[in-house]
């Protein structure tokens, strides 16, 4: 029995795709458990706030107000200062449907002739403005681009812009997607 990572004819190495399995796992995992805290609140979590508020002896009816106010506006609220922090700082936040989209997309243009060989090749990058799927972690070397906003999905390919609302619309870009990786991969 041969050590991971193996990689078969076909030139799918299989330590690549349990490793992102689990990133694909790990995430919506986290999202669920954070939902779940959020829409109802440990005690844990709530001394937690009432801590960074300031607070020192947490009382029932102060432990309520807190509750109460853990809510989808007051969520909006800190999630808009979130991602003004985060432009400030840098810093970028790679979502399970990001991850989705790349993984979606590795597998269309690996399926093409002649290009399952390229799989160690074909990686991502998140920006601050756009998550970018590239060849050799380069980017010069841009396959696409994904950019989300509050209507759904942007995939650019070559300056190109596709509004995508899930899986079927960027499998509707299968050409384009290898095209755009075979001047890359060749």
């Amino acid at each position: 029995m041969s050590e991971l990572p193996f990689e078969n004819p076909d030139g799918i190495v299989v330590k690549e795709i349990i490793e992102e399995a689990y990133e694909i796992y790990f995430l919506e995992n986290f999202e669920s458990a954070l939902f779940k805290e959020l829409s109802e609140p440990s005690d844990e979590f709530i001394k937690a706030v009432y801590k960074n508020m300031g607070g020192k002896s947490l009382r029932a009816k102060t432990r309520k107000s807190i509750e109460e106010l853990i809510n989808s506006k007051s969520l909006q609220t800190a999630v808009n200062s979130l991602i003004e922090e985060e432009i400030k700082t840098g810093g970028e936040i790679t979502t399970a449907e990001e991850i989705n989209y790349y993984n979606i997309i590795k597998a269309l243009i690996l399926q093409a002739r002649g290009m399952s060989k390229f799989t160690n090749r074909i990686s991502y990058r998140d920006q601050k403005t756009r998550f970018n799927i590239l060849v050799d972690d380069n980017n010069s070397k841009i396959i696409c681009q994904i950019k989300s906003n509050t209507k759904g999905s942007i995939v650019i390919i070559n300056d190109k812009q596709y509004e995508v609302g899930g899986i079927e619309d960027v499998v509707n870009l299968k050409k384009e997607l290898i095209e755009s990786a075979q001047a890359y991969l060749k």
